[in-house]
This record gives structure tokens, C-alpha cells and sequence, in this order.
């Protein structure tokens, strides 16, 4: 039984089928390769007549084996989705979230971690909707005819909402359950920050003290989101000086060397107090500078290389004595939003399913598929419209015979195979994302500056990407508002999606011109989305080949994840000093609070992404097709006007549209006219000033 989705055995494999017969001379190569492609011609034609059931058909045949591994996908995306889902609900005992407790590092990993492979379950689902869209936006050639004998024209080999007709609710609901995806997908997992209060010992203070270097205590205290460490003792060896008294800094006793250091993590709300709440390391007067006129927070790395000699209101330090703190981060799954996502999972793969087995007849899909249905069964409506262009059947509204017309060898840009609105729409989506994070990476700069600190590109590289810093944090109107926070920090999500079904249809009309300009330099068979026949070939990801699609879903994935590190919630628990023995357990702290923050190497380098993709459109666009063929674009009517070579050829159209093919002048009437069209015979180019019809 013929098995469509198992590859053709490789020639070398075949050879062995086909050993020199004894009683003949020794064959060639050469002469071997042409008895196994004859062979495999027979094969195929053997393989097209034996009938095919309903099942196979629908599944494993043409683009309907496409569809049913996208299916496959999405179904293996709800599994994940709807496991994940369910684990998360069985362990939250009843409420509304699960919480995981974990090292703040490691916690912060995994969150980044979670967030790429969602952003790549994402993109899964919206390339098996994009395909699906396509697919339900193609045409059947009675769709086709009939638009014709109304004399307007339908898309071919894009997604195209003009095509729609009973089919219009299943593209918009694959489309609505597409766009907002990565936008609830994102908001379902997110992070929270553990940070303490801490003060100086008192002697009749009892703890698990650990000693600590005196760099290796800089860099523990040197933060404002102080998730690990609490209490802390400076030990020094120096007699007591009398250094007065400040609003940072009490003696409690006159006669002992202690001073107490209060440390509110609650600053961390305040971005201008947050850069600054640990000036003690410096200085012993919060907000006086440094010899080299910087703020203690830019200072770090001259401290540490003066650590020996580290002083603290006037003391040298000689060791500290540091209480760890027990508590850890969170990792937060929201059930609701992972519900509501494995919602839109399952009723995509109901859509998707219901895509491949409702579509009755094989629509036009392809290029290769609208010139091979055109070539077998003509179409009378464009007999005398071999050279007619798309700009021309727009130019005069409609595609009747205008008569002769002569030929002039143009070499059209690639971007003029798409309409006017497809790259401008491109562009202005492209551009808008630019300038807006060129404005908020500016803005950005601005308030950390505003609020005492360095904005240098050093200093932007040490704030990390996707990283929680303070200097970086929100402050507004939605300040511990915690799900308009999570939507706004992954609404940028939703444009991404809308982007990237531009970006991916504006090069799927490029390359579907690219492809139709290289039939009068080349002989080869149609790319076919149905069974291949003949010289056919197989279509790739629709009408966008690999080549294209694969990097274009990859970088989508990718850029999905990067704003995810732009832009992002900022949720911190915040513990007290524990002084008292208070706040004992991980969740309970003094309070919460949730806010917008962001990270300004995230968003230079989505800057450079999506510059890249712009500078890519240009690029692409800019450059200009082969002299030939006359640009149909997508056109249906223009690529039917190019398939009337019968008359000329003498070669029946079903065993024409099954070889190899060639566009150029097929022949001349009586009149003198030519027709240029695609054969299987040889043809010739077209002359310039020549009238073709």
C-alpha cells in the first residue's frame, strides 16, 4: 500500500533493485539513474490511479498532512497547557494561585526559563492558526470561476479575507484565539521578590551569626532588594568616637562601639530612596558623595577595592557578623489566566480539526495549485490575457480582453507583488513598535537619572537583562494593582502577534512573485499543495519555504521572549528586621506590592530586532524581479491568463499541468500576434514591442 507520508527510498537504495542484467554489457551511471527515474515515474503514475480512501485523504495527503501535524502540535501544546494547569491546581489547596517557594536566583531563572518555553508554545499555536487561516482563506476553483464570470478576482497563496465566504467565522475565531494569546499565556507565570528589613545588633541580641569578609560583606548589603541576608553586626577594634547622631545612624549606649543601622526594605517603593537606602556602606551621612562626585550606589567596585580599609561612621570594619535570611522567592501560577489558556488551546485544535476534515474539495493553495487547475480545465474568462498584469486588471477595472497589448520587458521590485496596503500596514506596525520603545528606553533613561543614578551603558549593562532592579522600577498609578499590572506588562504581546502575521504575509507575497519570475529562465514542475503527479513537486510551509518560515517562527519566539524581559511585572514581599521573632513563616510577610518594571538592555535589544526586521523589508522589497513573466501578484485572473498554451502546443492540459514547465511565446496567430503562456514543449522569450494577447 502506498504510504504518502514515508520518503521515497534514496537512489542508492534503489540501484540495488536494478543490478546489470548478465547477459548485458556493464551499464553506466548515468544509464542506471535513467532506467530508476523512469521507474519511479511509473511508480508515481501507478500510485495516482489506485484509489485513495476518505481517511488518507483528509490526513496524510497534501496540505492536509500539513494541517494534521499542526494539529498534532496544538494538541501536544493543550497537553502540556492542560497538565501544567492541573498540577498547579491539585498542590494550591483551593485558591485561586499556586505559589512555589524557591532560592531567589533560581527562582528567577525558572521564571525566565517558563517564559521562553511558553513564548515558543505560543508561536507554535499561532503558525498552526496562521497555516490554518491560510488554508480557509483559499479558493476552490468553483469559488474561483464563478468570481470570474462576476469579473472580479480572488488571492491566491496568501491568507486573504476577500476570499472568505461560509468560511469567515472559523478565520476569525482562529484569529481571536491567536492574537491574545502570548498576551494571557504571559501573564499566567510570574515571579515575586523576597526582601527584608535589617538593623544592628544590640549585644543582648542572640542569633546564628555567620562571619563574613569584609568585601564579601559589601557585596551581600550592597543592594536594595536584600533577599538574602538580615540582621548584621560590624565588628572593629577601635576605641569610641563621638560622631554625633543623624537620622540613619543612634548610639544606643555611650560606652559600647555598637550603632544601629536601620534598613527599610519598604524603600524599595521609592526609587530616588531605594538607590540610596544602603549609603552606610560609604558613608557615614546618607547622600554625601564620594571623592569622585558619585552617588554610593555607583561606587561599588571603588569600595570593594579599598575593602580592607572599610570604615562605617568613622570605624574601620574589621569582619561582619551576618544573619542569613531563611525566607525564599516565589513563583507564582495564576489558575485562572492557566484555564482560560488551555481554553483557547483545546477550542484551537477544535478549529483546526474542524479545518481539515470540513474542507471538501482541494482549494487553491499555491501558485503551482491555481496553474495547474487553470492548465487542465481552461478558463474562458482569460483567453486574450496572457500578458495582462495585476496592476493592469486593477488599472482597468476588471480583466475583459482589451485586446493585443504590447510587451515591455519590466523588472519589477519584489515589493510590488504585494498590494499597498500589506507592506505599508508592515511598515507602520514595524515603525510604531520602534519609536514606542525608542520613547520609553528614553524616558526610561531619564528617570533613572532624575533619581540620582548613572545611566551610563556600562551602568545599563549592569542592571541586567529582564532583572528586577530598583533604579528601573515603575512608580504610578497602578502601583500594587497586581492584574492590571500583569496586563499591562504583557500587552505589547498582542502587537508582536499582529506583527508577525504581517510581516509573515507581506514575504509570503514576495516570495510567491520571486517564484512565479523564475519559470522563463527555468523548466520544473509545479509546487503543488495536493498529491503530487508527475514532474509535480511538494509544497513547502504552504507558499513560504522553509527557509523563510522557519527563522521567521524562530524570531518570533525569540522577540516574544525579549519583551517579556522589557517589560514586566515587579512583585516584592517585603519581611521585617525579625527582631522580636516576628514573621517567622515565608508567607508572612509585612505586606506586598506589585508595580511595572523594566530593563533597558531588554529593550535595546528588541530596538535592534525589530530594526533588523525593518531594515529586512526594505531590503527584500528593494529588490527587483527577473525581466520577464508580467507581475500577477496573487492575482487569480492574471495567473489564469498565463495557462491557455493548448491551442498552440497541441499538448492535453492533464498531462501538460503533471510535467516539467516553461513560460515564454507558445505561438502566433494569423494576425501576427503572439501568446505566451506555460508549456511543456519550447518555448521562446517574448520581444520587446511586440503585441501579445
Amino acid at each position: 500500500m502506498h504510504l504518502p507520508w514515508i520518503r521515497e527510498p534514496s537512489r542508492s537504495t534503489d540501484i540495488r533493485h536494478f543490478p546489470p542484467s548478465p547477459d548485458e554489457p556493464l551499464q553506466t551511471t548515468s544509464k542506471i539513474f535513467t532506467r530508476l527515474k523512469n521507474s519511479a515515474e511509473i511508480s508515481e503514475t501507478e500510485n495516482q490511479n489506485k484509489p485513495v480512501t476518505r481517511g488518507q485523504d483528509l490526513r496524510y495527503r497534501g496540505w492536509r498532512r500539513g494541517a494534521f501535524y499542526w494539529a498534532c502540535a496544538a494538541i501536544a501544546v493543550f497537553c502540556i497547557n492542560f497538565a501544567f494547569t492541573l498540577w498547579a491546581t491539585i498542590y494550591s489547596k483551593g485558591r485561586e494561585e499556586m505559589t512555589i517557594y524557591e532560592d531567589c536566583s533560581r527562582a528567577s531563572k525558572w521564571n525566565s526559563g517558563i517564559h521562553l518555553v511558553i513564548n515558543l508554545l505560543s508561536t507554535v499555536l499561532l503558525s498552526a492558526s496562521n497555516y490554518c487561516m491560510q488554508c480557509l482563506s483559499a479558493p476552490t476553483r468553483k469559488e474561483v470561476d464563478g468570481a470570474h464570470a462576476k469579473g472580479v478576482w480572488l488571492d491566491i497563496g496568501i491568507s486573504s479575507i476577500r476570499n472568505l465566504l461560509c468560511r469567515v467565522m472559523v478565520w476569525i475565531m482562529l484569529g481571536l484565539t491567536s492574537v491574545p494569546l502570548h498576551l494571557f499565556y504571559n501573564s499566567m507565570v510570574y515571579s515575586s521578590i523576597a526582601t527584608n528589613d535589617y538593623i544592628g545588633f544590640k549585644f543582648k541580641v542572640v542569633g546564628d551569626l555567620e562571619l563574613l569578609e569584609n568585601s564579601e560583606c559589601i557585596n551581600r548589603y550592597f543592594t536594595s532588594i536584600q533577599t538574602s541576608r538580615r540582621n548584621l553586626l560590624l565588628v572593629t577594634s577601635e576605641s569610641r568616637r563621638d560622631t554625633g547622631r543623624n537620622s540613619l545612624y543612634e548610639v544606643y549606649n555611650a560606652t559600647d562601639i555598637i550603632t544601629s543601622i536601620y534598613f527599610l526594605a519598604s524603600d524599595i517603593k521609592i526609587s530616588d530612596a531605594a538607590t540610596s537606602a544602603f549609603d552606610w556602606v560609604c558613608d557615614p551621612i546618607k547622600g554625601v558623595r564620594i571623592p569622585d562626585g558619585t552617588i554610593c550606589i555607583e561606587s561599588k567596585s571603588q569600595i570593594l577595592d579599598n575593602a580592607e580599609i572599610w570604615t562605617v561612621n568613622g570605624y574601620k570594619v574589621q569582619y561582619c557578623l551576618s544573619e542569613r535570611a531563611p525566607f525564599k522567592c516565589k513563583l507564582h501560577i495564576l489558575l485562572p489566566i492557566g484555564w482560560l489558556v488551555a481554553a483557547l488551546n483545546f477550542a484551537k485544535v477544535l478549529l483546526i480539526l474542524y479545518t481539515i476534515f470540513t474542507i471538501e474539495q482541494d482549494p487553491l493553495m499555491t501558485m503551482g495549485d491555481a496553474v495547474a487547475s487553470f492548465i487542465n480545465i481552461k478558463d474562458p474568462t482569460t483567453t486574450t490575457t496572457s500578458i495582462m498584469t495585476v496592476w493592469g486588471i486593477k488599472k482597468n477595472r476588471g480583466f475583459s480582453s482589451t485586446g493585443p497589448i504590447f510587451w515591455k520587458g519590466k523588472e519589477d521590485l519584489w515589493m510590488a507583488s504585494a498590494r499597498r496596503a500589506r507592506p505599508i500596514s508592515t511598515f507602520v506596525m514595524l515603525s510604531g513598535a520602534l519609536l514606542v520603545m525608542l520613547f520609553l528606553l528614553d524616558w526610561g533613561i531619564t528617570a533613572i537619572e532624575y533619581n540620582g543614578a548613572n545611566a551610563s551603558f556600562h551602568d545599563l549593562v549592569d542592571m541586567g537583562f529582564g532583572r528586577t532592579d530598583p533604579r528601573t522600577i515603575i512608580n504610578g498609578m497602578f502601583v500594587n494593582k497586581t492584574m492590571i499590572n500583569i496586563i499591562l506588562a504583557n500587552l505589547p504581546q498582542v502587537v508582536l502577534s499582529l506583527i508577525y502575521l504581517c510581516y509573515n504575509g507581506l514575504f509570503t507575497c514576495m516570495l510567491l512573485g520571486h517564484e512565479w519570475s523564475r519559470f522563463p529562465y527555468q523548466r520544473k514542475g509545479l509546487r503543488v499543495s495536493h498529491a503530487r503527479s508527475g514532474a509535480q513537486r511538494s509544497t513547502y510551509f504552504l507558499q513560504l519555504p522553509y527557509r523563510f518560515s522557519l527563522p521567521l517562527m524562530c524570531l518570533s519566539a525569540f522577540l516574544h521572549w525579549a519583551v517579556s524581559q522589557a517589560i514586566f511585572l515587579v512583585a516584592i514581599d517585603i519581611y521585617g528586621d525579625m527582631a522580636n521573632g516576628a514573621d517567622t513563616e515565608p508567607d508572612q510577610s509585612r505586606y506586598s506590592w506589585t508595580s511595572c518594571g523594566y530593563s533597558p538592555m531588554a529593550i535595546i535589544c528588541c530596538m535592534i530586532v525589530v530594526g533588523l526586521m525593518l531594515i529586512s523589508v526594505f531590503i527584500f522589497g528593494s529588490l527587483k524581479y527577473k525581466r520577464g513573466m508580467p507581475l500577477v501578484g496573487s492575482c487569480s485572473a492574471a495567473m489564469s491568463g498565463a495557462c491557455h498554451a493548448e491551442e498552440f502546443d497541441g499538448v492535453d492540459g492533464n498531462h501538460s499541468a503533471k510535467s516539467k514547465l516553461q513560460w515564454g511565446v507558445v505561438g502566433v496567430n494569423a494576425q501576427g500576434v503572439g501568446r505566451c503562456a506555460f508549456s511543456s514543449k519550447e518555448v521562446t522569450f517574448p520581444e520587446e514591442g511586440k503585441l501579445y494577447a
